[in-house]
This record gives structure tokens, sequence and C-alpha cells, in this order.
């Protein structure tokens, strides 16, 4: 064992709970590329630089006679006798430097992520008591935290206060995620996943493993879970159903994606606020994605070929999404993935697929515009059917890309890199000529019969009702791959609000403000809301702020276009609007605009999922009776009075007097004070001034003098 050796790492460094320590595994091979198996001296040590002599590592630890078997090896650092001190930790940076049998391998590798979720630069409790209690920090007073931190939680006292300085979600960093109730205040720290390397955040089972330690859901035992509320998630491991069958320890997660704005904000490796400016700079930076090797794939671990096919899509878990109601369980969460049969362009998006046999799937496309449909129709006429790949439980940045709308062509693989931070790590299909993720968790693989079509659904829609049985496409399984144990992943896509809506509100809210503002160049756009309760697909509203004459009707029409089957209802709003109330929005309708002056119907949009049109087994529908579009101006285009609320400085004096009496806290929402708009004047200023200093007599007078007679 003592001849020329390289060392290939495996896994990065991985930190675990309190007392600290760190996971190391790697690969050893020999001069001639062949695994090593026997004992070696192996030590790590650990730098605050890249460089630097032996002497100045801030740690190091020699395991001796390590056994090596097949070239793989693993060791704990700080679980023996040497400790990992927070100090270790201190640097900006962190290198690991690998020696085996007294040689030094290779360069130092940088540490990311992880590691660094150990520290904080300061946490104080002044005046009060912090103590333990297993894995919870117990704060009994107020709590300051100036940095970074990671926990798997904190409680602090009743009506306690908590302070966090450097909030901020960099490489190396952690953010806090905060929620309250009656009694205490529970913090739980997330990861960003943004520009983490060696894949850490390509990996959906690392996604949910994270979330599973640092957030709260729901687990539930031995149980079959059907659904979930918006805003919660919840995983269901030891599955079984009706039939007895138990999936192998197969395991169901529901509302990972798109159950609030955190987790999508997460995902994506952002804050919340960052989200749009986010999706903006991804659309002109795609990074396309890495190939990797089979045997770096987990999604390789079992190949199962037809004709022995088994179980085939029944050998997983997939829900009965509205039991009573749906008459088989569907893919919901599955990223559809097909190529252009004309120029081998990619296309992944989400849709829902009826389990009908082992080796049967419906696919169900809503509308002929969708791009799967249209990559179908070119197969079809080109005599051939459409190869295509089902991805369940995917990286978390693919499956949003794939649930958004973006222009026919465009790569969601480049644009899910992008949204990702780094490209998605992928891996040659098993029957046909294409790349499908190489951590996710199962991919089916086979053709999209051309030929033939046959009666699929119904199923519960976003659109709050049933979607009705119609001819729809046949997909064949020729092939599958999966993890071991896979997470069978859906997506709660029921009535209104459900995660599908969520997902689409904050894709959709984005693209649309940036094919406004950049590709329509209305430079006034500000924001574009959709609403849950239309599904996030058939109202949009746009604000703007001092637009020029005709852009409220240029952003109206240019937002009813961008997709045929979106978009029922359309509304411009003014910049003091806010777009996502409605409370504001309906303001807006009732006093900004007249229906015969400011309203405009548009013809010819294509039906998406809505019961309001008369269904048409041949999906031909005679005029009038098809889809159509609202767009509504309801933007000020001459002078209004201010808006009836106090003046702003009277306002907060009320508040601020409030507040010295000690009243409960209130929760202001706009427009919590009066402001001027075009039609005040200087002399409607001044007699308001009059009157709040007593001297309203003065106005009267002046009034007076300008009677008029009422012959």
């Amino acid at each position: 064992m003592r001849g020329a050796l390289f060392v290939v790492a495996l896994f990065p460094l991985t930190a675990a709970a309190s007392p600290q320590t760190l996971a190391w595994s790697g690969r050893l091979v020999d001069a001639a590329g062949g695994p090593v198996s026997g004992e070696v001296d192996l030590t790590l040590r650990l730098y605050d630089s890249v460089d630097g002599q032996v002497a100045d590592a801030v740690f190091e630890e020699t395991f001796t006679d390590l056994t090596v078997t097949g070239g793989y090896a693993s060791v704990t650092l700080g679980a023996g006798d040497r400790t990992l001190e927070d100090t270790v930790f201190g640097a900006p940076s962190l290198w690991v430097e690998v020696e085996v049998d007294e040689q030094v391998l290779g360069t130092r590798r940088r540490l990311h992520g992880a590691p660094y979720a150990h520290t904080a630069t300061r946490i104080g409790a002044p005046g009060a008591g912090v103590h333990t209690e297993g894995g919870t920090v117990v704060v009994e007073g107020d709590l300051t935290i100036e940095g970074t931190t990671r926990f798997d939680s904190v409680q602090i006292g009743e009506r306690h206060v908590l302070t966090i300085d450097g909030r901020t979600c960099t490489n190396d960093n952690w953010q806090a995620v905060i929620g309250n109730d009656t009694a205490h205040t529970l913090i739980k720290a997330r990861m960003s996943f943004s520009h983490c390397e060696e894949g850490c955040h390509h990996a959906y089972r690392e996604w949910i493993g994270f979330f599973n330690s640092y957030t709260t859901m729901v687990t539930l035992e031995n149980t079959t879970s059907y659904g979930s509320n918006a805003g919660t998630w919840s995983m269901t491991r030891n599955v079984t159903d009706p039939r007895g069958t138990d999936f192998e320890g197969s395991s169901v997660i529901l509302g990972a994606l798109g159950s609030s704005r955190a987790v999508y904000a997460a995902a994506c490796g952002v804050e919340e606020d960052a989200i749009a400016p986010h999706w903006a700079k991804a659309h002109g930076s795609h990074q396309p994605p890495t190939v990797v090797a089979a045997e770096d794939a987990p999604v390789k671990a079992n190949v199962i070929r037809a004709p022995d096919l088994g179980d085939g899509a029944g050998k997983f878990p997939h829900l009965i999404s509205t039991p009573g109601f749906d008459p088989a369980p569907y893919i919901t969460a599955g990223a559809w993935v097909t190529r252009d049969p004309e120029n081998g362009d990619y296309n992944l998006g989400i849709y829902r697929g009826m389990i009908k046999a082992p080796d049967r799937i419906g696919c169900a496309t809503d509308v002929p515009t969708q791009h799967l449909a249209i990559q179908w129709d070119k197969a079809r006429r080109m005599g051939k059917h459409l190869e295509a790949a089902i991805i369940i439980g995917g990286p978390p940045s693919l499956l949003l890309a794939a649930a958004s709308k973006v222009p026919y062509g465009v790569d969601e693989y480049g644009l899910a890199g992008a949204l990702n931070g780094a490209p998605i790590h992928v891996v040659p299909a098993e029957t046909f000529d294409c790349m499908v993720p190489a951590r996710a968790e199962i991919v089916i693989e086979g053709i999209i019969r051309t030929d033939i079509l046959e009666p699929e659904a119904p199923f519960g829609e976003a659109s709050g009702y049933l979607g009705p049985r119609k001819m729809e496409k046949v997909f064949e399984v020729k092939a599958i791959t999966h993890r071991d144990q896979p997470i069978c992943q859906g997506i709660i896509s029921e009535y209104p609000p459900s995660e599908s809506s969520v997902i689409r509100k904050i894709a959709f809210d984005a693209i649309y403000l940036n094919h406004l503002k950049g590709a329509c160049n209305i430079p006034s756009v500000t924001k574009v809301a959709c609403h849950e309760m239309a599904s996030c697909n058939m109202m949009f509203v746009i604000q703007l702020d001092k637009p020029a004459i005709g852009q409220p009707w240029q952003a109206l029409r240019a937002a009813a276009a961008f997709d045929a089957s979106l978009g029922k209802i359309f509304v411009a709003v003014d910049s003091d609007v806010d777009p996502d109330s409605m409370d504001q929005v309906l303001w807006a309708l009732s006093y900004s605009m007249q229906p015969h002056r400011d309203a405009e119907i548009i013809r010819g949009k294509v039906p998406r999922l809505d019961p309001s049109i008369p269904p048409s087994p041949d999906e031909v529908y005679p005029d009038g009776q098809g889809a159509s579009a609202l767009l509504i101006n309801a933007c000020r285009e001459h002078p209004y009075m201010p808006v009836s609320l106090p003046r702003q400085d009277f306002m907060e004096a009320a508040l601020k007097r409030w507040a010295e009496l000690g009243l409960p806290e209130l929760d202001l929402q706009a427009p919590w004070h009066g402001y001027p708009l075009t039609q005040w004047t200087d002399e409607n200023a001044e007699e308001a001034e009059l009157a709040v200093t007593g001297r309203y007599y003065e106005t009267g007078a002046k009034l007076a003098g300008r009677r008029e007679d009422t012959d």
C-alpha cells in the first residue's frame, strides 16, 4: 500500500449535529487506476488558505491502519481524540488536504456550504439564561444574533425579543427562518442552495433531507397520505396502498416545491423579495447541464427494462390526489423530458400522468399550444412516436423551470442551471438519445404513441373542478431507473389555492414582468401579479408607474398575447394599487374605470381547463363558443382628488400616541394614510391647513364671496 496513489473524493465534507464532526469519503486508486484494498495511514488537514505550510493547518487528524475496501474509504473528523472547535470555522473559507502513507494527494479542495453552518459570530442573551435541551437552544430572555448561524431549533421565552443582524444569504451562509406562535419563537435554519459546489443543490434528496432536518414538516408513519393544505408539506414513510403493497420502503412527499414563497425562494437560493430579479437574470444567463458518468448517477442504482418491468409504473406510491373522484393514481409532479423530432431541442414540462397499467401511463396536454403537444404533432406528421422520459424527484430548480412558461425552443435544462446557480448534472437515458437528471429519484422512459389516443381523466384540477374525461395521449413504458428506496413526489393541485397555483404564481409574476418590461419595451410596468383563486393562469393585474399615453393598453394587449391559453381577465392599475391585493384591485375597478370606455374583449383565446366553455369532443369550437379575454384599463387617466384618509403626518402622530398608550400593535396595510392626486390644488391645501388650525371660518368667509344666484 506504499506505492503511488491518488484520491478521488466522492462526497464533500459534511457537518453533523453538535458535538461537531465532519464526514469524509473518498476513493483510493493506484498508479494504474485500479482500486486499492488493504490498510493505509490517512491524514486530513484543514487550512484557511489554498496554500501554506503543514504547520499552518487549523486542524489535522490522522487515521492509522485505516481499512480500505475496493478503493473506498470513509472517516469522521472530530469523532475521536481530536475535537473540532468553533474556531476552526472562523475563517471565511477552508481547504482540505489529503495525505496517504505520507504522500500528499493532489491539490487542496475548498469546502462549501454545510461546514460553515455551525458557527455564529456572536450569540448573546443579555441578562438571560441560555441552556440546551437536546438539540434545542433555549433562551430565557432577549436574544441577539450577529452573523449567520445554524440551529436545530431555538426557543425564546414568551414576550421576549429576537434580534438578527447579518441575515444575508451568501455562498457559505445560512439564513434564519422565523415562525411565531403565542408561546415562543422557533428559528430553524435553511441553506442557500445557490453556488454550492459538488452537486449538493442538484439533488432532490439532499433538498428533502435538508428540509426534513431544519424546517417544520409533518411526517406520517405507516399510513397513506392523500394530500395537504397549501402552505404546509408532508412526508409519508412506510406507505401501503389498498392492495397491501408496501413499495419496498419508498416514501411520498407533498408540498416540497411550492407550498410557500419561502420554500420556492430556498429552491432558488435567494430571498423571497429577490425571486423576480433572479428569474429575470436566469433568462439571460443559461447554464447548460453537465454530463456525468452512469456510475456517478444515483438514479442508475436500479435499471429495469421492458419486457421485465414487473409492477412497472405501479412500483412507486403514486397518490390518488382527489380520493372519491379520481379514477386512478396520477403522476402529478413528473417533469416530462422530450426532444423536438426535427432539431433535437429539449423541452421539459409538467403534465399529469394517469397510471393505467405497469407499462402504460396517460399523458394529458390541456391545449395544443403546450410544447410537448407541439413536438408530439411534429412526430405524428413525421410518422414516428415521440420519445419521452418522466422525471420524478428531480433537482428543485429543474422542476420550477419545467412548471414555468418560457418560449418554445428555450432549453429548461439551461434555465434550471441558471436558477440553480450551477449546471444540472445529467446522464444519458437508457433507451433513447436524451439526457436525464443524474440525481433524480425516478426516471420512467418510453414513447408517447402518435397513432392512438385513449380516454383519460377525470382529475381534480387547480380550477376547483374536476377535469372531464377526454381522448388523450398514451405513454408506453420501455425502461425505469431509480434510486434505492426512492422518494415519490406529488404536487397538490386541487381547489385553489394549492401548491400548483403557488408554483405558477411565483414564476408567472416574474416571467410576465420580464416580458412586458424587456421584450415589449414598457418601462412603466413595475409589477405583475396573477391570482391563486384564478389558478394563477386566468387573471393578471399589471401595475404601471406614471405610464405614457397608450402604455396601459400596450401592456394589456401584450400580456394577453404572451400565451394563447393563458389569461381571461387582464387589469392595468396605477402604482398606488397593490396588484396582489384583491381589495385594492376591486377599489380600482370600482372607481378608476368605466366599462363602456375602459374595457375591451378579445376573441380567439385557447380554452384551458375552463368549465365555463361547453365541452367539444373534437376541440373545435364554433364561433363565439371558444375562449376570450377581458382587458380593463383601471389606470387614472384624468385628475383625481386625494385618497380619503387622514394625511400621513396626522396618521403618524396617531400611531405614536397609540404606542404610548400601550395599545396592541397594528398591522398597517396600504393605503394607511391619504395622499394628494392630480386634482389637489394649492388652495385646497391651504384650506385644509386652516381647518386643522381652527381657522376654518376664514374659508367659509372666502366661499361666501363666491356666491352665485340660482336664477
